[in-house]
C-alpha cells in the first residue's frame, strides 16, 4: 500500500513538473472586419464589428487555456460562431479608442487599433501569433467618409512593472485616409480668402483705400474660418498643418495690411517711390506666401 501511495505521489509530482515546464500555448489570431462606424475625431473613438479567429497549436478551451480581452476598449457583443478543439471563431462588436495623430490635419491618417491580451496567462503560458491569412477588411463595408489604405498586424511583449509579468500583446491596425480632394476642399476657402487679400495689394493705387478694406475683411474672414476648421479636431498640444497654413495666411495678410497702409500714408507725398514700392510688393507678397506654404507642406 505504501508503495502504491509513493508511486501515485511521484506521478503527481512529475505531472505538475511537466505542466510547469510545458511550452506556452501558441494562438494564431486573425481579425476579419465587417463594419466600422461612429468614428469620432473629437474623442478618437470608433466602433468595430469583426470576426476574431483563434487557431491553437494544440487543443484549447476558453477560460481554461485562454481568456482574451480587448485592452483599448470594451466588448459590447460577444458570440461564439464556430468551435473546434483547436479552432474558435467569435463574432465581436467593440467600442474602441485610439491615439489619433492630427499633425497633418486635414490630411491626417488616423490609425484604428484593436489590441488583445489575455486576462490571466502571461507569455510563459500563452503567446499570440499573427494570422495574416485570416486577417482582412470586408469589401462590402459601407463608405464612411474614409479610405482604408493599410492593414497591419503586430505582436509584442507588454511588460507590467507592477506585476513583473509580460503578456503577449496582439495589435491589429487600420490606417485611414480621406480622399485627397476631400481634404483640399476643407481648406479651399482659405485659398480664396488669401487670393482676395493679394488681389487687394495688386489693385491700382487710386483705389488703395478699397484694398485696405478688402484686406481687413480677409483678416476677419481668416480668423472665423480658422475657428470653424479647428472645430474638427480636439485640443492638442501641437500645431496641425491647418494651423500652420492659417498662421502663414495671417502673417502675409498682416504684411499686406501694413503695405497698403504705408502706401496710403506716402501716396500724396512721394508718388514715384510709392509706385516702385507698390510694384515690388504686388510680386513679393505672393512669393513669400508660396515659399512659406511649400515649407509648411514639407515639414
Amino acid at each position: 500500500m505504501k508503495k502504491l501511495t509513493l508511486l501515485f505521489a511521484l506521478f503527481l509530482f512529475q505531472t505538475n513538473l511537466f505542466s510547469q515546464n510545458a511550452p506556452p500555448l501558441e494562438i494564431k489570431v486573425g481579425v476579419y472586419v465587417i463594419g466600422i462606424s461612429k468614428i469620432s475625431t473629437q474623442t478618437s473613438s470608433y466602433t468595430m464589428d469583426f470576426y476574431l479567429t483563434l487557431t491553437c497549436n494544440r487543443t484549447c478551451e476558453k477560460d481554461k487555456d485562454y481568456k482574451f480581452e480587448i485592452i483599448n476598449g470594451r466588448i459590447t457583443s460577444n458570440r461564439l460562431t464556430d468551435e473546434q478543439p483547436d479552432y474558435k471563431v467569435y463574432r465581436l462588436n467593440a467600442d474602441l479608442v485610439s491615439n489619433f495623430d492630427f499633425k497633418s490635419y486635414p490630411f491626417e491618417k488616423p490609425q484604428l487599433t484593436l489590441i488583445i491580451e489575455d486576462e490571466v496567462f502571461d507569455n510563459s503560458k500563452l503567446v499570440y501569433l499573427a494570422d495574416a491569412e485570416k486577417t482582412a477588411i470586408d469589401a462590402q463595408i459601407p463608405n464612411f467618409g474614409w479610405e482604408a489604405n493599410k492593414v497591419e498586424e503586430n505582436v509584442s511583449g507588454h511588460f507590467y512593472p507592477n506585476f513583473k509579468q509580460t503578456y503577449s500583446n496582439y495589435k491589429f491596425s487600420i490606417t485611414l485616409a480621406r480622399p485627397f480632394w476631400a481634404s483640399i476642399f476643407r481648406i479651399l476657402p482659405a485659398f480664396a480668402i488669401m487670393f482676395a487679400c493679394l488681389m487687394a495689394v495688386a489693385m491700382s493705387l487710386s483705389i488703395s483705400d478699397k484694398g485696405l478694406t478688402l484686406i481687413s475683411s480677409s483678416l476677419v474672414g481668416s480668423v472665423l474660418f480658422h475657428t470653424n476648421l479647428s472645430a474638427g479636431v480636439p485640443q492638442v498640444s501641437y500645431l496641425t498643418f491647418a494651423d500652420r497654413f492659417m498662421l502663414i495666411n495671417y502673417f502675409v495678410t498682416t504684411l499686406s495690411l501694413l503695405t497698403v497702409g504705408l502706401i496710403l500714408l506716402k501716396l500724396g507725398k512721394t508718388p514715384e517711390p510709392v509706385e516702385n514700392f507698390h510694384q515690388k510688393a504686388r510680386y513679393f507678397l505672393p512669393i513669400v506666401w508660396l515659399i512659406l506654404q511649400i515649407g509648411n507642406a514639407v515639414i
